[in-house]
């Protein structure tokens, strides 16, 4: 009885926090309505669009009171992009919702066209099917994703690698670039690579030899080869392949820039050609014809297939200021959305001089000039006091819901962002945008943003090296108690300048995340990362594991005036932290457990020689490994890294106790030198056992918590309090 009752309430108070009050003005929405009703309870509309159009008028009127358009259970195709301005505006005093009748049972806004059932003819007795899709060349529909039901099938390559399947491949090539040899990023973490590797390449970068002997290939298949660097891909178009040998269109990579440039031993593989239809669920398109091959050792006919087709499923945008403020900035306010389910919005294709990711879903041309972001599917521009909430947006080949320029004062919450071909979640902007990155009354620039309780995993699917939240120069952005997982790069990133240069990025708080199983793929990256002068910023109660071929929690070029305290940070691949160039860095209260190599740092000293004050603050943290590790590793000249760097109070412990003394090196000096040589870690210990209860199995709750407090005066905390929750 007390269950029923509890659930009775809980049912009550979603039925209140989804119906308008009564003074409020409502539309509805039904896949059994028709649009020349007017729009109630009794008669509703058909479409969201002649819901809008509804709002629309009440918007010229001048609002009087809030008006909540209430969509009922179903699935509501769109055509094309449902466009919000601030002709769709809510006002200071008075909001607009797009919002689910039932929160338990959300609406479909897809932007996907069905393929179908049926239809399918085998070839020649092989296990090769082929149906014909007129849409394709009606439409001119080139799409780069396709499903059944819920789930993505495999767009043909070779090698046959599903990127998906679990695994922890690692792949990157052995370095050649002089700076990084012997840094222990030149190592692959598996005997050998499931893709090809480059063994030759010609000056113009548009001739390969390959590893890999690949069926033949030819231009009319529009296949691309896909390369892997540390930590980004590069895509380009195929012009023939046929053993050994490729040829591109164009150059692939930029001339001169070693990571974004195909160098010898890189990893590739090739994508979409017929001669690849030769393992399950793998698919591809003939672009003229509309002939879709597909592979299956059963029969594809009783599978229903669709695909995305619409780029951007919402666009809500207000009007931005030109060059010389000839039309003023006019904003949508108060517009908001909730508990809908949004899928089907289709992923960028290949730009015809190719595709070389820099980081995070960014790209220049073979030019080095910077491409324009990729398209979200949930797309926010020049909008204030908007919401976006118990949302769920999945089965996209981009970008899933962005909040980039001009946005200001808005919610991203309680979202599910899953199964998108870009970043999960993007807000704020990474360029200069007429000095938006520095200027802080530029009218472009984005401010007050608030990233929190959403899960996204399976992120990149098609842009391979995307983040699963990322953010940009955003004052006082907030990203805290969101669960981010299944990746194959970093889980969330923040910032974009590579200097310690004073940018409208301040004060970002990156609280009480849960970060896991990412990095499957590439290794130059982490579950958290930094970049540039933060401004007081702070990590702060995130719990990160699980992290395969990367680092826990990394600062790259310039990152400065940060704090990193009370973090879990166990079973990492690579380092449990880095922190490259900057200053004013504070680590306090960690714990970093059964990580590759504690910490890598790099030195201040001859990149920002004027700054006063510490590189590094080491207080009161836990270091705790099951096998012998090195602690200090520095990137850069021996030991400067010392210098202006403050280290005491620190716990290091291993569970093998047989050379506690060699067990920690500290720049290759045991603990005991580096206490007395350097005077560093003063008042900390390297053979005190922490007292988790199981640290093996995930467990770092502490028998005797007063122990530790005692010892170093660290400060408990639980890792249940980071992530989602929801």
């Amino acid at each position: 009885m007390k269950l029923f009752l509890r659930r009775l309430v809980v049912f009550g108070v979603c039925l209140v926090l989804a119906s308008p009050a009564l003074a409020d003005k409502s539309y509805h929405v039904s896949t059994t309505g028709d649009d020349s009703n007017p729009g109630t309870a009794a008669a509703p509309f058909r479409t969201i669009q002649q819901a809008k159009q509804a709002v629309r008028v009440d918007v010229a009127a001048g609002l009087t009171e809030n008006i909540f358009v209430i969509i009922a259970p179903g699935s509501y195709g769109v055509g094309e992009t449902l466009e919000f301005t601030a002709l769709d505006s809510g006002t200071a005093n008075y909001k607009i919702s797009y919002q689910a009748l039932d929160p338990s049972n959300r609406p479909v806004i897809t932007g996907g066209r069905l393929i179908g059932m049926g239809g399918w003819t085998r070839l020649n007795d092989t296990n090769v099917w082929r149906k014909q899709v007129d849409d394709v060349v009606n439409l001119n529909w080139k799409f780069r994703q396709l499903y059944n039901n819920a789930q993505l099938q495999i767009r043909s390559r070779e090698p046959n690698v599903n990127l998906n399947d679990g695994l922890e491949y690692g792949a990157w090539e052995l370095t050649t670039d002089p700076a990084y040899q012997g840094s222990g990023q030149g190592e692959r973490t598996i005997e050998q690579s499931p893709f090809a590797e480059v063994e030759g390449i010609s000056p113009s970068r548009t001739n390969i030899t390959s590893s890999f002997k690949f069926p033949a290939v030819s231009a009319s298949d529009h296949c691309e080869i896909v390369t892997l660097g540390p930590w980004s891909s590069t895509r380009a178009s195929v012009a023939v392949a046929n053993g050994r040998k490729i040829t591109t269109n164009h150059r692939v990579g930029i001339d001169g820039v070693y990571y974004h440039d195909l160098v010898v031993k890189r990893d590739f593989f090739l994508e979409h050609a017929l001669s690849f239809v030769n393992s399950e669920n793998e698919w591809y398109l003939n672009y003229q014809t509309g002939e879709l091959y597909y592979y299956d050792t059963g029969d594809p006919n009783t599978k229903n297939f669709w695909a995305p087709y619409v780029t951007t499923l919402i666009s809500v945008q207000g009007t931005a200021p030109d060059a010389n403020n000839n039309i003023q900035r006019e904003p949508v306010v108060n517009l908001h959305f909730s508990h809908i389910r949004f899928q089907g919005a289709a992923g960028p294709s290949l730009p015809d001089d190719g595709y070389v990711g820099t980081q995070a879903h960014f790209s220049k041309n073979y030019l080095n000039q910077f491409s324009p972001a990729p398209p979200a599917a949930i797309q926010f521009r020049h909008v204030e006091n908007t919401t976006f909430r118990h949302c769920q947006v999945r089965y996209c080949g981009s970008v899933g819901v962005a909040f980039d320029i001009g946005c200001q004062n808005s919610f991203i919450e309680f979202n599910e962002i899953n199964d998108v071909g870009a970043t999960g979640i993007v807000v704020g902007h990474f360029n200069d945008v007429n000095g938006e990155k520095f200027s802080l009354q530029n009218p472009n620039a984005s401010s007050d943003l608030t990233v929190k309780f959403n899960k996204v995993y399976r992120y990149g699917q098609d842009l391979l090296g995307s983040v699963g939240i990322w953010g940009g120069f955003v004052p006082n952005l907030l990203i805290s108690r969101n669960s981010v997982y299944d990746g194959f790069y970093t889980g969330i990133s923040v910032g974009w300048e590579f200097s310690d240069a004073t940018t409208r990025l301040s004060n970002p708080r990156v609280y009480h995340n849960e970060v896991y199983n990412v990095m499957k793929l590439y290794h130059d990256g982490s579950g958290i990362y930094g970049l540039g002068n933060w401004d007081g910023g702070e990590v702060n109660w995130n719990y990160v594991h699980n992290v395969w071929n990367g680092n826990g929690i990394q600062f790259d070029r310039g990152s400065s005036f940060i704090s990193v305290k009370q973090n879990l940070v166990h079973d990492i691949g690579k380092h449990g932290l880095v922190l490259n160039p900057g200053h004013h860095r504070n680590v306090f209260n960690n714990i970093f457990a059964f990580v590759g190599e504690l910490l890598l740092l790099s030195s201040q000293r001859n990149v920002y020689p004027d700054t006063s004050g510490v590189a590094y603050e080491f207080h009161r943290n836990i270091f705790y490994n099951s096998q012998r590790r090195s602690v200090m590793e520095s990137f850069g000249p021996e030991l400067m890294f010392v210098e202006n760097s403050d280290f005491y109070d620190n716990l290091y412990f291993s569970t093998q106790q047989e050379d506690m003394v060699n067990m920690f090196t500290f720049e290759g000096e045991n603990f005991f030198s580096w206490v007395t040589a350097f005077m560093m870690d003063v008042g900390s210990y390297d053979d005190e056992n922490p007292g988790f209860i199981n640290a093996e199995v995930g467990n770092f709750e502490f028998s005797d918590p007063a122990h530790v407090l005692g010892l170093i005066g660290f400060n408990d905390w639980f890792k249940t309090d980071a992530g989602a929750g929801w």
